[in-house]
């Protein structure tokens, strides 16, 4: 969230500024109607921007959730209402994995981490 806004494209998360027909619009129009349509050719760029940051920070699990969404706010909207769905109870399972987890003696740093990323990410 922090590097959408930073990037000044977490408005297109927020807001619908972006519809559908303008995205699978884009390279369909012709040469007068491009240069009419600056503003909806730069939101477009903004919007495919905040797809791939969003899509650069999810594990592997989540991309098939958000593959088939053409806005960055379809994007964020799906995976709000996936992930908003984890009871407490299996939050408070995740906090004591977390804090019960220990790294044995002769275990790598890379196989200890890996077990915390397999916690995180289920």
């Amino acid at each position: 969230m922090l590097y959408l806004k930073a990037e000044e494209l977490w408005q297109l998360v927020v807001d619908e500024k972006v519809d559908d027909k303008d995205v699978k619009n884009e390279g369909k129009m012709g040469k007068s109607e491009i240069t009419d349509d600056i503003d909806t050719k730069s939101l477009n760029k903004k919007n495919a921007q905040a797809m791939v940051v969003i899509s650069n920070t999810l594990s592997s699990s989540l991309i098939p959730h958000v593959k088939n969404c053409s806005t960055a706010k379809e994007m964020w909207d799906a995976l709000a209402k996936l992930l908003s769905n984890v009871s407490s109870a299996r939050k408070m399972q995740l906090k004591e994995q977390l804090h019960n987890i220990k790294m044995e003696r002769n275990m790598l740093i890379m196989d200890y981490i890996s077990n915390i990323r397999k916690i995180v990410d289920d």
